[in-house]
Formats: C-alpha cells, sequence, structure tokens
C-alpha cells in the first residue's frame, strides 16, 4: 500500500515537473515570436569603425520589424566583420510596440608598424610582400595566425622546415594602434639522405626518381636558393 501511493506521488511530481518545463518552454518560443518595431539605432565603443557601416553591417534598420531571432544575427554579422573582439546589441527601451536599440562593440587595434627580426637566408622585403599589410589595417588573432602560416609556408619552400615562427603584438605609443613584431627562427634546411619506395610494381624505381624533379638523394628539401 505504501509503495503504490509512493509512486502515486511521483507520478504527480514528474506530471506537475513537466507542466512548467511546458509552459516555460512555450512562454520562451512566445517571446521569440514576439515582434517589434526599431524606432532607432545607436552605436556606442566605436573609435575608428563608422558607426553607419556598423548599422548597415548589423542588418538592423530603423523602422524594420524583428523578433528576438534577429538580435543574435546581428552579433554573429558583426563578428564575422573580424574587427571586433566583444558585440552586443542591447534593447535601450521600449515606446508601446517599438524598441531603441543601442550597438555597443570592441574594436581589435590596428596596426602602427611591422618588425621582423631573426631572418638571415629571406630577405625582410621578400618576407613583407608575404604579409601585405598596410597601416592602419586592423589585426586580430585570426590576422596574426595567418601571418604564422604564411611566413611558414614560404621558409618551407626554401627548404626551412624547422624554422618557427613568432608573431606578436605590442601596444604602440599611439591608442589603439600596435605593432606587429615577428620573431624568426630559421633552423637548418632539412636534407634527404635516402630516398626509398615501397609496393611499386609497375614503375621501376629509377622511373619514380624521374618524376621527383629537383628532389634527390643527398639533397635539400624544397626550392632552396
Amino acid at each position: 500500500m505504501m509503495k503504490k501511493k509512493m509512486q502515486h506521488r511521483w507520478f504527480i511530481n514528474f506530471c506537475l515537473a513537466l507542466a512548467v518545463i511546458i509552459c516555460s518552454a512555450a512562454a520562451l518560443h512566445a517571446q521569440r515570436q514576439n515582434s517589434y518595431k526599431i524606432l532607432g539605432i545607436s552605436v556606442e565603443g566605436n573609435k575608428t569603425a563608422d558607426g553607419n557601416f556598423i548599422k548597415l553591417s548589423s542588418g538592423l534598420t530603423v523602422g524594420e520589424t524583428i523578433t528576438g531571432d534577429d538580435l543574435p544575427n546581428a552579433i554573429r554579422q558583426l563578428y564575422s566583420l573580424d574587427m571586433f573582439e566583444d558585440v552586443e546589441v542591447l534593447l535601450d527601451r521600449q515606446v508601446g510596440d517599438g524598441i531603441y536599440v543601442t550597438i555597443k562593440v570592441s574594436e581589435f587595434p590596428r596596426l602602427n608598424k611591422i618588425e621582423i627580426e631573426g631572418n638571415k637566408k629571406i630577405k625582410k622585403k621578400d618576407l613583407e610582400k608575404e604579409l601585405t599589410f598596410f597601416k592602419g589595417q586592423v589585426i586580430s588573432p585570426r590576422e596574426v595566425a595567418r601571418t604564422r602560416r604564411k611566413l611558414t609556408k614560404l621558409y618551407e619552400d626554401k627548404g626551412y622546415l624547422l624554422a618557427e615562427i613568432q608573431p606578436q603584438t605590442a601596444p604602440a605609443e599611439e591608442e589603439g594602434q600596435v605593432n606587429l613584431n615577428v620573431r624568426i627562427d630559421e633552423g637548418s634546411k632539412v636534407q634527404i639522405k635516402t630516398i626509398t619506395f615501397h609496393g611499386n610494381q609497375a614503375f621501376s624505381n629509377k622511373k619514380l626518381r624521374k618524376q621527383m624533379k629537383g628532389t634527390k638523394q643527398n639533397g635539400l628539401l624544397g626550392g632552396g636558393d
């Protein structure tokens, strides 16, 4: 008897909890589906980026009717520009069925100059050609990583497979700007000692070696100088 009462009580509690979850989900769905007309858009935190450009890039427009899903979309669109390290789209105030929206951004710094050190085998001007940066360009972590990849590939093509590229940003004198410091440890060229083929039946070793133009035993790997 006691066991049946406990089971009955558990079933009632379960139903109540399920009802609460369903009601909460329905309320959240209804909130997201509520539509509001944008009465005004303001931008805060921008130092160099144009406010009108930020508004346009967000996809939000004064006079447009939006739902709760449109604000996260605006944030994603602004992040995709790779110009801001932080983005917020806030409801400033509501007037009837209309709202005023504030876009708050925190910009990535901009480039002041590039400094390269440690290079001996490849000239500085050749390294700078790979970077294609310009003064005032936005420098995001993605750009720093791209710098490492480009210079690493350049050294690999020259046979320096052990080269280490370490790009880092440091604050410049002017606020909001950074210097991009690239430290290079070139290492030594990688040399091929022997070339061995396994499993080749249709072609001889000699023919396969012939197809590997520029790659020889006891030779340097890569283009070389």
